[in-house]
C-alpha cells in the first residue's frame, strides 16, 4: 500500500495524502494552539497543559504527516513547557513534576507514533529516498516573483500583516509571550522560502525537499495568542468603535482565502476523463500499462476510474524507478513545467517503455506530440472530438509486477497502515471526551448554581 504505489495507480494515493492527511494534521495543530492561547491570554496558568488531550494530539498530527511531528511540535511544545516551568518557578514549587510529566509525553508520544507509523519507518529505512530535489514555488524570493507571494504570504496571512509590528513588540517585551514570539519569528522567516537565507541556513538539504506553506500557517497559529491580546486590548478600550473593524478585517481575511480559491483553482481543466478510463477499461487495454500528458490534476481522478496501472504519480517522494528519481521533475502529466528536470524524466521512461509495459499515452496537450515520435509511439485513436490523443509503441509487452514479491510490503504492515494512523483519530477524540480536564471541572464547579436553602426563601415571594 505504501512505496510501491509509484507503479500502482499513485494518483490514487496522493490525492488522499495531500487533501486528507495534511489537512487533518493541521486540523489537529489548529485544535491545539487554540488550547494554548486560552491558557496564556488568562490568569490561568500553562501548568496542566501537559494533559493526555495534548499528547493525543501530537500523536494524531504525527500519525497522519511526520513533518509536522518532526518540526511543528517542537515549535508548539516548547512554549508550553517554557511557561509551566516560569509558573511554577513563580510559585516556588519544585519543577520535579513538569519534567516528569514532560519526559512521560514524549516518551508516549515516540512509542505510540513509533509503532503506529512502523510500516513507514521500515519502508524508509529499506528504501531510502533518493529522488533529486523537485522545484517547488513556495521556495521561490517572494520579491523577486511577486505573484508567488501573494499566495504564499499574503493570502495566508491576511489582516495579520497588520499586526506583524504589534507581535514582535509585545512577544519581546512580555517575558511570558516571548518564546511564542520567538517561535513565530522562527516560522514566519522559513515560510519566506528562498526571499532570504534563513531556510537555507536552518534546514540545509532538507529546503530543497520541504515546502514551506506549512510553517506560513504554524506562524499564524502561533501569532493568534498575541493577536488576542490586542484585540482585547482594543476592544477593552474603544468597544465597537474597534470591534466592529476587527471584524471585518477578520471576515475580509477568510473571505479571500476561500475566493483565492476561485481565482486560482486546482482543477480548472474542463473536461472528462470518464472516456479515458472507459477506454483503458475495455478491450484488454488494462494489461498495460499508460501515462497521461496535460491532464493537471485530473491524473488522480484518472487513477481512481481505471484497473489500469501508471508508472507517473504526485506522491513525489514515494519514486523508486531510476528514470523518475534521477531527475528533478515531478509528474510526468506537467513535465514541461518542470524545465529540463521534467523533459528529461518523460524522455528517459518513454525510452524504457518496453520494461515497464507502458503502451499508451493520452496527450491533452500537442506540445508533446513531437517527443512521442521521436520515442517511437504514434497515434492510434483520439476522445472527445479530438481533444484527447491516444498514443502506442508496437512491441511493448504486456506489464508485469516491476518489483519482487520480497520487495512488496506484507500484509500486516498493510493492515496496519490502513486502519491505524485513521484510528489514532478516533481514539484521540475519545481521549477528550472521555477523560475530562481537572481544571475545566473545578471551573464549572464554581460557577455552578448554589442550592436554595430557607434562609434565602422570603414568606410570600416567588423563588427566581
Amino acid at each position: 500500500m505504501f512505496r510501491s504505489v509509484t507503479v500502482q495507480n499513485n494518483g490514487n494515493f496522493t490525492a488522499s495524502q495531500l487533501d486528507f492527511l495534511d489537512f487533518t494534521s493541521y486540523e489537529n495543530t489548529s485544535s491545539s494552539a487554540s488550547s494554548f492561547s486560552l491558557t496564556v491570554g488568562g490568569e490561568v496558568l500553562a501548568t496542566d497543559s501537559i494533559t493526555e488531550t495534548s499528547w493525543s494530539t501530537i500523536i494524531v498530527i504525527g500519525d497522519y504527516n511526520h513533518a509536522p511531528l518532526i518540526f511543528g511540535s517542537f515549535l508548539f511544545a516548547l512554549p508550553i513547557l517554557f511557561l509551566a516551568f516560569r509558573d511554577h518557578r513563580e510559585d516556588e514549587s519544585s519543577n520535579a513534576g513538569i519534567v516528569f510529566r514532560a519526559v512521560l509525553m514524549t516518551v508516549c508520544v515516540i512509542v505510540v507514533a513509533g509503532a503506529i507509523l512502523l510500516p513507514f519507518w521500515i519502508a524508509l529505512f529499506k528504501y531510502p529516498i533518493t529522488q533529486t530535489p523537485i522545484p517547488h514555488a513556495s521556495r521561490a524570493n517572494f520579491i523577486l516573483s511577486p505573484g508567488w507571494g501573494l499566495n504564499y504570504f499574503i493570502i495566508p496571512y491576511g489582516a495579520l500583516v497588520l499586526a506583524l509590528p504589534f507581535i514582535i513588540w509585545r512577544g519581546a517585551v512580555t517575558p511570558r509571550l516571548r518564546p511564542l514570539m520567538i517561535g513565530f519569528w522562527v516560522c514566519f522567516l522559513v515560510g519566506l522560502g528562498g526571499t532570504t537565507p534563513v531556510a537555507h541556513w536552518l534546514l540545509r538539504r532538507a529546503f530543497e525537499v520541504l515546502t514551506f506553506e506549512r510553517f506560513t500557517y504554524w506562524a499564524t497559529l502561533l501569532a493568534l495568542p498575541i493577536v488576542g491580546l490586542l484585540c482585547a486590548d482594543l476592544v477593552g478600550r474603544f468597544r465597537l468603535r474597534a470591534a466592529v473593524p476587527l471584524g471585518l478585517l477578520a471576515a475580509l481575511s477568510c473571505a479571500g482565502s476561500v475566493a483565492w480559491s476561485a481565482f486560482r483553482p486546482t482543477d480548472n481543466l474542463p473536461f472528462s476523463v470518464d472516456p479515458v478510463a472507459m477506454w483503458l477499461n475495455r478491450g484488454g487495454h488494462d494489461n498495460y500499462r499508460y501515462i497521461v500528458l496535460g491532464f493537471g490534476n485530473k491524473l488522480s481522478r484518472l487513477a481512481m476510474e481505471t484497473d489500469a496501472t501508471s508508472v507517473d504519480g504526485e506522491w513525489y517522494s514515494e519514486r523508486r524507478l531510476p528514470e523518475l528519481t534521477k531527475y528533478g521533475g515531478g509528474s510526468l502529466n506537467a513535465a514541461k513545467y518542470f524545465g529540463k528536470g521534467g523533459l528529461s524524466a518523460l524522455r528517459a521512461i518513454l525510452e524504457h517503455a518496453d520494461r515497464y509495459g507502458l503502451k499508451w499515452v493520452f496527450v491533452r496537450d500537442p506540445y508533446y506530440d513531437p517527443l512521442l515520435e521521436f520515442a517511437g509511439f504514434r497515434q492510434v485513436d483520439e476522445l472527445n472530438n479530438g481533444e484527447i490523443t491516444i498514443w502506442s509503441r508496437d512491441g511493448v509487452p504486456p506489464a508485469t509486477p516491476v518489483f519482487s514479491t520480497a520487495q512488496m510490503p506484507p500484509h500486516w504492515q498493510g493492515l496496519m497502515w490502513g486502519t491505524l494512523p485513521f484510528g489514532s483519530s478516533i481514539l484521540a477524540i475519545l481521549v477528550v471526551l472521555l477523560i475530562p480536564d481537572p481544571r475545566r471541572r473545578e471551573e464549572y464547579d464554581d460557577t455552578s448554581i448554589a442550592p436554595i436553602s430557607e434562609e434565602t426563601v422570603m414568606p410570600g415571594r416567588m423563588v427566581s
